[in-house]
């Protein structure tokens, strides 16, 4: 099911779908090749839960995009395992329960009421623009209704490591919620 702009969260996790008429069980096409790069995405970075970090500036377009970071379990390898090369590691950051990387000692992202995904993983803290259309809500199974969200500390570093400004935090009772700021975010742009 797509999303609108309604359902969209700051920090919400979301499942990046493969493009219309793509499979994983059978060889990409030349033509669906040209697709995703049209579109700026790589294969590789579809069918993956994904983060929304922040909203593309829609004033130019009437597709309404979003930035997310890619999410990966990397087949429940660790990280060290997976990649060697320390550059590359850099990349990512872990989600609890995931043990923090070398690379980043002191960082663990967190969801919202303790919940956890289906696969231990790592969030890619570089951050890329998609069309909500390919969006759909993360569950980890059919009947599971929670909806998984970064928690505002957690989604303030992602944003930092990815290149965005965090988001201010007041203590008082004006301090607007994520979902709020990023509806407003989309109410600015010019969207049909």
């Amino acid at each position: 099911m797509s999303l609108s702009k309604d359902d969209m969260i700051l920090g919400g996790l979301y499942w990046l779908r493969l493009l219309p008429g793509d499979s994983t069980l059978y060889p990409i096409t030349p033509e669906l090749t040209a697709t995703y790069t049209a579109k700026g995405l790589k294969r590789g970075f579809c069918n993956h839960p994904c983060v929304i970090v922040d909203l593309e500036d829609g004033s130019n377009s009437q597709e309404l995009k979003v930035f997310v970071c890619n999410m990966t379990s990397f087949d429940g390898r660790d990280l060290n395992e997976r990649i060697r090369n320390p550059e590359i590691r850099q990349k990512y950051l872990s989600i609890f329960p995931k043990r923090p990387t070398d690379e980043h000692p002191g960082v663990q992202l967190e969801l919202i009421n303790n919940l956890c995904m289906k696969k231990e993983g790592y969030v890619n803290r570089e951050a890329i623009s998609v069309p909500i259309e390919l969006l759909e809500a993360y569950t980890t199974s059919r009947r599971d209704t929670n909806h998984y969200q970064l928690d505002e500390r957690s989604l303030n570093i992602l944003r930092e490591e990815s290149g965005f400004p965090p988001l201010s935090s007041n203590a008082g009772p004006e301090e607007e919620s994520l979902r709020n700021i990023l509806l407003k975010m989309v109410e600015g742009c010019n969207v049909a």
